[in-house]
């Protein structure tokens, strides 16, 4: 059997444990920078993980002040209706007691009339109304 390799001398043989050592050593080395990123990124990750957990706390926590910001001004909103009601209904009522008063005086007026047309000294005349349009008529 003819190979075609070269037999391999002493000093190609330590050359190549020599080498291999070498990379032995490099691999051990990027091992250890890969762990070590490896940490890296399980830190970012966290560090991730947590920026978002902080942003979803202040967004949370701006949201509970919005909510009661917005509770506060509907509730200031539901007081001044409620007075601007309150002091409607103040406002009908007092108008309800003067138009009753204001009927109650219509209603006295109208008994008076009725009292003084009963009282009133009778006239000659029988159809007052057609005389004072004839009269009318006759003075324009």
């Amino acid at each position: 059997m003819s190979s075609n390799y070269a037999p391999l001398t002493i000093e190609a043989l330590e050359q190549i444990l020599s080498d291999n050592q070498n990379y032995a050593r490099e691999n051990k080395s990027l091992k250890k920078d890969l762990l070590a990123a490896r940490r890296q990124c399980w830190k970012c990750d966290k560090h991730i993980s947590q920026a978002r957990t902080n942003e979803r706390k202040i967004a949370g926590s701006q949201m509970d002040k919005l909510k009661k910001q917005f509770e506060k001004e509907k509730q200031d909103l539901k007081l001044i209706y409620a007075s601007d009601l309150e002091r409607k209904d103040k406002d009908i009522e007092r108008l309800e007691k003067v138009l009753q008063r204001r009927k109650q005086q219509i209603v006295i007026l109208q008994k008076a009339v009725l009292q003084y047309e009963e009282n009133a000294p009778s006239r000659h005349d029988p159809h007052p109304q057609k005389d004072r349009v004839h009269k009318r008529q006759f003075h324009n």
